[in-house]
């Protein structure tokens, strides 16, 4: 096509053992607006296909070595490449012919001597469909992500509500044990001063002053954080709310996180580091929920460790995008055992966990990352077995400030 930009429409692999027939199809090809990587030979070029962001393969059937069908049959063997197109080019319309390159996984076929045309149409019509396969399985997958969350949202707001009807009784019942306690110190104090010291379950006489109105101290504290879980799961379930964020600092919320695993951090592992980048620019965030999705990274980080040798290293930094934008990034990196491909392509689902028999819920990622979008940002994960995990956070930098720590 005359005055089209080579490449412009995205690569083809064209395999052809004849250099004449190679020369030809990527000439035709790149005047249709085509970038095209050309092979003489097959052989080892399903492995490099993983490196390859080619759009379709155009293989001829003949190919010295390994044939155009067997290529086609390693290719769909491997995983991966389900939707890329083939188009196998064949010799004649023999059905036998037909048949082995339907039978070997090819999409399509294409008898010689190949019409430029025809060429063109074919190689077209067959990336418009994987490519319009492709968004409709995306947003299949989005749908299903929602509607897991959604299920999440009514789950969380159930366990809330059963979780507050006896989280209330101990809201109303402490302040009226601490009143009672009050008047029953004047009849105590009496008993001690007319029959000494005495004890109560172990509990002497200054143990009871000095314990008791701590102990109901703790339970009241307890029900009201746990009121403000509670509180947090029915905002979750909600959905964002804007509401109640600030400018955050993001090195304190992961040196804040750090100190609330100070515990688990010393029984996991002796190489823990942080890399805080100085004057980053705050955040605009609400302070706690941060916490929250830095202490469910970091604690995954640390239960992934298989001995207190592997470390795990947190970095923050700023980077910024072609348009202009500043990200603030959080990388979590740990040498711990890795992931294999299923696990990890459900990391960030709602109530999937490897660790059931510790007591894991499957929350943590799934709630941390829903905090990280409402707030503008991305989480993605790369990992394998024995390689250790990747984490990567992303979140925009609050618009017209500087840098600089608060």
């Amino acid at each position: 096509r005359p005055g089209a930009r080579p490449g412009a429409r995205g690569t083809i692999l064209v395999i052809d053992g004849d250099p004449l027939s190679l020369f030809t199809l990527k000439r035709r090809l790149e005047a249709g607006g085509w970038f095209v990587e050309g092979r003489l030979s097959a052989a080892g070029l399903v492995d490099e296909l993983e490196g390859m962001n080619c759009k379709l393969v155009l293989a001829n059937a003949s190919l010295p070595g390994q044939s155009g069908p067997e290529f086609c049959k390693a290719l769909r063997r491997k995983g991966g490449r389900e939707l890329l197109p083939v188009i196998l080019v064949i010799d004649s319309a023999r059905p036998e012919d037909i048949e082995l390159a339907f039978m070997a996984g090819a999409n399509d076929y294409l008898i010689r001597p190949i019409g430029g045309g025809e060429l063109l149409a074919r190689v077209q019509t067959h990336v418009d469909l994987a490519a319009g396969i492709q968004r409709d399985l995306e947003q299949r997958a989005r749908m299903a992500e929602m509607d897991k969350f959604k299920t999440l949202g009514w789950l969380t707001a159930g366990v809330a509500h059963e979780i507050n009807t006896p989280n209330n009784a101990a809201l109303r019942n402490v302040p009226l044990l601490k009143e009672l306690w009050a008047e029953l110190f004047e009849p105590l104090e009496r008993i001690y001063k007319a029959e000494g010291d005495f004890r109560i379950r172990g509990f002497s006489y200054e143990d009871l002053l000095s314990e008791v109105p701590e102990i109901l101290n703790d339970l009241y504290m307890g029900a009201q954080h746990i009121r403000k879980i509670v509180t947090d799961l029915k905002d979750y379930a909600r959905g964002p709310d804007p509401g109640g964020r600030e400018p955050t600092d993001l090195n304190q919320v992961i040196s804040y996180a750090a100190r609330l695993l100070k515990h688990d951090i010393a029984l996991a592992s002796d190489a823990v580091s942080f890399e805080l980048a100085e004057g980053l620019p705050p955040v605009l965030a609400d302070r706690l929920k941060l916490t929250q999705v830095m202490v469910n990274v970091l604690e995954n980080a640390l239960q992934a460790l298989p001995d207190r040798s592997r470390a795990v290293l947190v970095r923050s930094g700023l980077e910024r995008s072609d348009g202009g934008e500043s990200w603030l990034r959080i990388l979590v990196r740990d040498e711990g055992v890795g992931m294999d491909e299923r696990t990890l392509a459900s990391a960030f689902d709602p109530f999937f966990s490897t660790k059931r028999e510790r007591g894991g819920t499957g929350l943590g990622l799934a709630v941390a990352v829903g905090i990280v979008r409402d707030l503008g940002g991305a989480m993605e994960i790369h990992s394998s077995l024995g390689a250790g995990t990747e984490l990567l956070i992303r979140l925009p930098a609050l618009a017209g400030a500087s840098g600089g720590n608060p």
